[in-house]
């Protein structure tokens, strides 16, 4: 929750009891005047993500990983009751994605993290897609592909040169071996 004004330390903590088992608070204050309320909840894998959803107001219509892409599409139920919800506040939910964003129907996006901004009243689907397998070049395939290029390069000059080191010592030895005259025995 961004963009509330409270000076009170414990504000985000007594925002919500109904957290799954394991989640963090956290409260900061940014640009000077708001107060914004973090919410973390680790987990080892996909199904214990999904087991964490299932104890929220979350459906998971799809998170798995398939053919190197790895899909995360929930729908968030903020339609019930919101008179718990504090006024003015502009909720935000923030996913970092493995791998490379490929695609997202998020308001915002640094690198891997998408940012979606929930409208309270509705529900909010929030969906994205990144490529995890395979190799990731991300943003720097040019250079990759003109370094690939110059070790090719410098590859095919070191077959020249040997090549040109082979013909010139085979010469050398041809033209020692047609300098040294052959001695005829005496008749």
């Amino acid at each position: 929750m961004a963009g509330l004004s409270a000076g009170d330390e414990n504000f985000c903590a007594s925002q919500n009891n109904e957290l799954p088992p394991g989640t963090s608070i956290r409260q900061e204050t940014r640009n000077e005047n708001e107060t914004w309320c973090i919410y973390e909840t680790p987990f080892d894998s996909l199904d214990d993500l999904k087991a964490i959803y299932g104890l929220t107001d979350t459906r998971v219509n799809d998170i798995s990983t398939v053919d190197g892409n790895f899909t995360y599409d929930i729908d968030l139920d903020l339609s019930g009751d919101s008179s718990n919800m504090p006024t003015g506040a502009d909720i935000y939910w923030i996913v970092t994605l493995p791998g490379k964003v490929i695609e997202n129907n998020a308001i915002e996006q640094d690198g891997n993290t998408l940012k979606w901004k929930l409208q309270i009243g509705q529900v909010n689907n929030i969906r994205a897609t990144s490529k995890t397998g395979g190799v990731n070049f991300g943003d720097n395939v040019p250079w990759y592909i003109f370094g690939g290029a110059c070790l090719c390069l410098c590859g095919v000059v070191l077959v020249i040169i040997g090549g040109v080191v082979f013909l010139l010592l085979r010469r050398k030895k041809k033209a020692s071996e047609v300098e040294t005259p052959v001695e005829t025995p005496a008749p």
